[in-house]
């Protein structure tokens, strides 16, 4: 892909110069001068940016999160939404941003980790193949959210049971749960039948950290 460089330089000449040492540095960019050339085809050699049938701000957020999840390799870094106004925002792919984040500092916290953990089901094969160093903290943190799954699913199904034998009574299952350490995650589940990963998915990373230990070489 040929990089090309559009500028307009008429004053004291600085922004040529500046281009000028880039053009020694990396012989293949192109400089083009909008005064003199201003019929300049840019569509060649430059690749057009690829268009999406995103109609909506919404659209771009729900295509990107997917916009990885069936790639061997985290490539795509996500959208950028231009409106009719060419006002321009970023709307990134929480895989690739978490991914690069832990691959370019090599800082394995929790707070790093478990996000990409969560956001992958359990299984950021992705992450590890990015930042290799990473694995042991990836395996630590993808062990301990299984568990953490594992017993937000007992608990629910307890509170649940226990909801229908009290008939309903919102005081007395409140009553019943004031000990229990997952009754955020129970109260969460009295009346649907959303699932142990669908609520974990929906709480705050702040609220699922405070639950997992931090790992200890």
């Amino acid at each position: 892909m040929t990089t090309a460089i559009v500028y307009y330089s008429q004053h004291h000449g600085n922004t040529k110069k500046l281009l000028d040492a880039i053009k020694a540095a990396a012989p293949s960019v192109n400089l083009i001068d909008v005064i003199k050339t201003p019929d300049t085809d840019l569509c060649h050699p430059i690749r057009k940016p690829a268009e999406y049938p995103l109609h909506s701000l919404r659209e771009c957020v729900k295509a990107a999160e997917t916009l990885n999840q069936n790639d061997e390799n985290i490539e795509h870094e996500g959208f950028v939404v231009v409106d009719a106004d060419w006002h321009r925002i970023k709307v990134k792919s929480l895989e690739y941003v978490y991914a690069h984040r832990v691959a370019s500092c090599h800082v394995f916290t929790k707070k790093r980790i478990l996000p990409m953990t969560r956001i992958n089901d359990g299984s950021p094969e992705e992450l590890i193949k990015t930042a290799p160093d990473s694995e042991v903290y990836v395996r630590y943190y993808q062990w301990r959210y299984a568990e953490l799954k594992k017993a937000v699913g007992i608990a629910i199904s307890k509170a649940r049971a226990m909801y229908e034998e009290l008939e309903h009574d919102r005081k007395a299952i409140a009553s019943y749960l004031k000990d229990e350490q997952l009754q955020t995650f129970c109260f969460k589940a009295l009346g649907n039948n959303l699932t142990a990963a669908e609520i974990l998915a929906d709480m705050s990373e702040s609220m699922i950290g405070r639950l997992i230990e931090d790992y200890r070489p």
